[in-house]
């Protein structure tokens, strides 16, 4: 992240997002989040997972507007258990 930069609003990943615990996968965040919500009735925050930037932003939407140029997320758990 650098400093001074504006806030983007968009997100595009160059990874994969993968459901912890089925086979679904996207590169789209808010598919993501919509299949964790439609398949598992649970959002990210809940499951205990979240999203984590290469520059270390944590986030469990991915829209939240942070200085980074370049965001590639990737899936953290923040607790251990099920979803």
């Amino acid at each position: 992240c650098q400093p001074g930069r504006k806030p983007r609003s968009t997100v595009t990943a160059a990874k994969e997002f993968e459901c912890p615990e089925c086979e679904y996968h996207s590169i789209s965040p808010h598919a993501w989040r919509a299949h964790l919500r439609i398949k598992h009735s649970t959002t990210p925050k809940l499951a205990g997972l979240a999203l984590r930037c290469e520059c270390g932003h944590e986030t469990y939407s991915a829209t939240t507007t942070h200085d980074c140029d370049i965001a590639i997320y990737s899936v953290i758990r923040k607790r251990d258990g099920p979803i």
